[in-house]
């Protein structure tokens, strides 16, 4: 089994990437799992109304304190990692703690608080940083959540837009994959096909 972490801001490509490679390992034969955060919520998929259901993920992530929803995420990605499946070739992590680690960096959370308790996590073989500009993301995606906007609780003073909270958002990422070992960097903002050329070549 190999276990990949592909990485990236919203909007990055990320699931486009994933959704091509588990086509691409699927018609080899090969048995692929793809794992998301939201894996872990499984409980809350018995809700048909999915509105209700957006709304019900939403008032964990608005409302919470800082850390408390830190320990939420991180215990959802913790639940999430614990499904992954021992019987198949690939095991794809979408976006994974980095990304949310990113996120809470950007709403002021301490980065102490993510490399601690991050350090429990399954090490993946492959590492894989799909870099997209800030403004590529911004052009691809026209609906945000309210998460993805800034609109959670803050240590300190909110950041006043989402073009600014994503802002920073990125600026966080940067710097947690700079700080990280055994991390190959793929530029989200060629074409579709290109970059699913350039994570073929690193698997």
């Amino acid at each position: 089994m190999k276990v990949v972490t592909l990485v990236g801001a919203d909007a990055s490509g990320k699931d486009t990437q994933l959704a091509k490679l588990k086509d691409h390992f699927e018609s080899l034969g090969k048995k692929v799992q793809v794992i998301t955060i939201w894996d872990s919520l499984g409980e809350f998929a018995a809700i048909p109304d999915k509105k209700i259901l957006k709304q019900t993920i939403e008032t964990f992530l608005l409302s919470y304190e800082p850390e408390a929803r830190s320990f939420f995420l991180l215990s959802c990605l913790k639940n999430s990692e614990s499904k992954m499946r021992s019987d198949v070739d690939y095991v794809f992590l979408n976006g994974f703690f980095h990304k949310y680690w990113a996120s809470e960096a950007a709403y002021g959370v301490s980065h102490d608080l993510w490399k601690k308790n991050c350090s429990h996590f399954h090490r993946s073989d492959v590492t894989i940083y799909l870099n997209t500009s800030l403004e590529q993301c911004l052009q691809r995606k026209e609906e945000w959540s309210n998460y993805e906007q800034g609109k959670g609780r803050f240590y300190g003073k909110a950041i006043a837009s989402r073009e600014l909270f994503q802002k920073k958002l990125h600026t966080e990422l940067d710097k947690i994959m700079d700080g990280l070992s055994d991390v190959s960097v793929i530029k989200g903002d060629h074409s579709a096909e290109q970059v699913f050329k350039e994570l073929l070549k690193l698997l």
